[in-house]
């Protein structure tokens, strides 16, 4: 069952991508909402896009129009998200540091643009306070106050433990800039208690990022391969939750790049209007891609 009810927003919020971002969005505003804990991507290349998005249903999509494609190819292929069912869920916005007056109002009569469309005219402060307010509008969020990112196909990503003169590992199943879940060898269950403080633990993820934490154990949770322990960070130092951030989002942009590997890029040629051929909606000239930049 849907999530959803008609004219909500989701319970557990939505993925934000950016599709084709400038350098100032890429670095200044993405950066900026992660702090504020969105669940942001970054998509380079739009071959990719549609692919990402039907994996990633009612999402969040701004769309950078001022390069990879011709204006034109860029409205067609807006437009084009109506004509597929689960891409009909995604909410399009517009980015543009150059878009006149009769393009705006060209795209607002082709496609559906319930994002918006964004002039980078402002300062990067008003940009990202436009940004967040969008979020804000549909729900981005959700109930979630921070983003996780699934750790158990991490190899790299345990907490070390150091208990009077024994050091354990705990693998990290999940991760935020507040907390973690962790397992712990089923051995060890009578070593930690809801409530106690653990001083001193090593955080480790990636190849070589070792960061010194603290945490207190949230719960103690049997499971059938050890006991699971839900642990919140204290007294941990701001570079302490960038580098935690910074991780969580790598590993989540990570997972999203490995969500379309086999399948076959956008080939579409979008530079031509769509029409209904033999009951399916199909670009006019079919897919040559040498044709994606013309006028």
């Amino acid at each position: 069952m849907d999530e959803t009810q008609a004219g909500e927003n989701p319970l557990f919020g939505r993925k934000v991508f950016f599709l084709n971002p400038a350098y100032s969005v890429r670095t200044d505003v993405v950066n900026a909402l992660h702090e504020q804990e969105y669940e942001v991507y970054v998509i380079d290349n739009w071959r990719d896009s549609k692919n990402i998005m039907r994996l990633n249903s009612d999402s969040l999509l701004f769309i950078n129009v001022d390069s990879q494609l011709s204006k034109r190819a860029w409205f067609n292929f807006i437009a084009s998200f109506q004509l597929d069912e689960t891409l009909s869920t995604i909410h399009t916005g517009l980015i543009s540091k150059r878009l006149k007056s009769d393009d705006q109002e060209l795209v607002l009569s082709k496609a559906k643009i319930q994002a918006g469309i964004i002039l980078l005219t402002k300062n990067t402060n008003g940009i990202i306070k436009q940004f967040s307010t969008i979020l804000e509008k549909y729900g981005a969020k959700g109930r979630r106050q921070y983003v996780r990112a699934n750790c158990q196909n991490e190899k790299n990503a345990v907490i070390m433990w150091n208990e009077g003169s024994k050091l354990y590992e705990m693998k990290i199943m999940d991760l935020s800039t507040v907390g973690t879940a962790v397992l712990l060898p089923l051995q060890f269950k009578d070593l930690v208690k809801e409530k106690s403080i653990m001083r001193n633990l090593i955080l480790m993820i990636g190849s070589k990022q070792q960061l010194q934490v603290s945490a207190v154990v949230y719960a103690v949770k049997p499971t059938a391969n050890g006991i699971m322990l839900v642990l919140l960070f204290i007294e941990n130092s701001l570079s302490t939750k960038s580098a935690i951030r910074t991780y969580v989002f790598s590993t989540l942009q990570k997972s999203i790049a490995s969500s379309i590997i086999g399948l076959p890029q956008d080939n579409i040629n979008y530079n031509r209007p769509f029409v209904k051929y033999e009951g399916e909606y199909t670009p006019e000239g079919g897919t040559d891609a040498q044709a994606q930049n013309g006028a």
